[in-house]
């Protein structure tokens, strides 16, 4: 006969009649599970917070990070940014409609800025990138902008120029997707030799980058109309060189092969503006557009665009955290100068500059200067020091941090909730070897 020895009771007689039936045992029980709970509550409340700010911190990281997977770009001529007394403000309204349009790159043409006041134009647009280019002589009156987002300016190496006239940037995008090179042209058609230099400087980049196995997208006012169209110009140099590359026409392309026209002066409308692109970019477009932009930007343009479909390219804004860094190094070299003026004081007594060998200002200083850059080094290489030779990881509960321990305690529980599963797992054989085989423990 098997005795359970723990289920002895006993019976005591309180206050007013009441029997009170337990155990002393299961007195500690209930104290120990009260303390458990508060314990567990407790945890869980500094976990919940830890999760709640966790999330907030994640929610602020991700709002500084953007995702862009859509390359939007438009080519225009805007006939001129030069308003007298800025009477027609096309300046701000050239602005408004590239934001409300949402392009993030726009190659602008025949802006008509010398260098002095281009240089200038929308240097206060936030997160936006402006690249003036100036043709500063009055006949031909070309000049050119290529406006980039920040996106873009921080993926775009090898700028290049043809002063005046042409414009090309090379665009490194995500992973193995192969670059662009972007060139943005406005060829005149009244100076024979400049465009002819227009035309090999231009064909020199498009073959610089096929060279590459780079992308190309060629954009502009090219002045210049095709073979099939009617009155056609019989000097198509440019256009005949284009497609000597088999670049292809977008407009053509999604409008069946007709082209509509693009510039008017109101008694001839044909097509003299274009976006050329390589064949491989053909199934990355999205949209193709033409836009009436005449009345709204006061041109005989229309404004040519394209959307185009690329991997996602994250963008972390950094910033503020470098001006943060930049003002704390600043900072920390301000406090430490005294310490470092000190050191060169000491150096200069201990062993003194010997002006009779030294007597030239220029040795002097040279000589001065590389006492005070050794001072400085040796305070650096200190405070690296110091820095290493700190405690990596905290172990005193009473000097760690309120996150250091909550992440203790999560620790803690995890490894309970690993040692229950374990427990569980081995309770589990062992019913199950009891069932099969009748083996008792």
């Amino acid at each position: 006969m098997d005795i359970d020895i723990n289920s002895t009771s006993s019976s005591e007689v309180g206050g007013g009649g009441d029997v009170k039936m337990g155990t002393k045992g299961d007195e500690e029980s209930c104290e120990g599970e009260e303390l458990l709970l508060d314990n567990n509550q407790e945890i869980n409340i500094d976990l919940q917070n830890y999760i709640h700010e966790n999330n907030k911190n994640k929610e602020k990281a991700n709002n500084k990070i953007k995702i862009n997977n859509l390359l939007k770009i438009g080519v225009l001529n805007i006939r001129g940014l030069n308003d007298e007394n800025n009477k027609k403000n096309k300046k701000e309204k050239l602005k408004n409609y590239i934001i409300q349009e949402g392009w993030d790159i726009t190659g602008v043409n025949e802006t008509k800025l010398n260098s002095n006041k281009g240089k200038y134009i929308y240097r206060d647009w936030k997160d936006i990138k402006t690249r003036n280019n100036s043709a500063d002589d009055i006949h031909s009156l070309g000049s050119q902008l290529l406006i980039c987002k920040r996106w873009i300016d921080i993926r775009t190496i090898n700028y290049k120029e043809f002063t005046g006239y042409a414009q090309s940037i090379d665009l490194v995008l995500k992973g193995k997707e192969n670059s662009i090179r972007l060139i943005n042209v406005y060829l005149i058609c009244n100076d024979k030799k400049k465009k002819t230099a227009i035309t090999e400087t231009v064909d020199k980049w498009i073959d610089e980058a096929q060279n590459s196995n780079m992308n190309l997208i060629v954009m502009g006012d090219f002045n210049e109309r095709k073979v099939n169209q009617d009155n056609a110009s019989k000097d198509t140099m440019f256009l005949d060189m284009i497609e000597e590359y088999n670049l292809i026409d977008i407009h053509t392309r999604f409008n069946n092969e007709e082209a509509l026209p693009t510039w008017s002066n109101g008694t001839i409308s044909t097509t003299i503006d274009f976006i050329y692109m390589s064949y491989k970019l053909i199934n990355k477009v999205e949209i193709h557009e033409i836009l009436n932009i005449e009345k709204v930007l006061d041109t005989d343009h229309k404004a040519l665009t394209i959307t185009l479909r690329i991997k996602d390219e994250r963008t972390k804004d950094v910033r503020k955290k470098q001006e943060s860094q930049n003002f704390m190094n600043k900072k920390l070299l301000k406090m430490e100068w005294e310490n470092i003026a000190n050191r060169v004081e000491e150096n200069l007594i201990e062993s003194p500059i010997n002006l009779e060998i030294y007597n030239e200002n220029t040795k002097y200083w040279s000589v001065l200067k590389d006492r005070i850059t050794s001072e400085m080094d040796k305070s650096i290489k200190e405070k690296q020091s110091q820095m290493t030779s700190k405690e990596k990881y905290q172990t005193d509960p009473r000097k760690m941090t309120t996150i250091q321990r909550l992440k203790k305690k999560i620790g803690i529980i995890g490894e309970i909730e690993n040692t229950i599963s374990k427990w569980r797992k081995l309770k589990e054989k062992i019913e199950n070897d009891t069932l099969k085989y009748g083996i008792m423990y």
